[in-house]
């Protein structure tokens, strides 16, 4: 729509976040798959979009025992490109 909507997927129990926090610490810019089945399929649709993912640990909130399980993956300001 024209006013830049949001979608928001969770993804539980995601196995390859060890592999999404590597490629985050080396400055990839293209994130995990599911970032990248994501950002292909938005591309293919001409859809310009931006994208933010979040690392969440749902057991707790102390950070020394921080050991995130959970993919929140944020597509923001949906806009088809013409």
């Amino acid at each position: 729509d024209d006013y830049g909507s949001v979608v928001t997927v969770a993804i539980d129990n995601d196995v390859t976040l060890g592999s999404d926090l590597l490629l985050l610490e080396q400055g990839s810019t293209i994130g995990g798959p599911y970032q990248a089945v994501a950002r292909a399929a938005l591309e293919r649709a001409q859809v310009t979009f931006g994208m933010d993912s979040f690392f969440i640990d749902p057991s707790t909130t102390r950070q020394r025992d921080y050991n995130p399980t959970q993919l929140l993956l944020s597509v923001n300001n949906l806009r088809k490109a013409y």
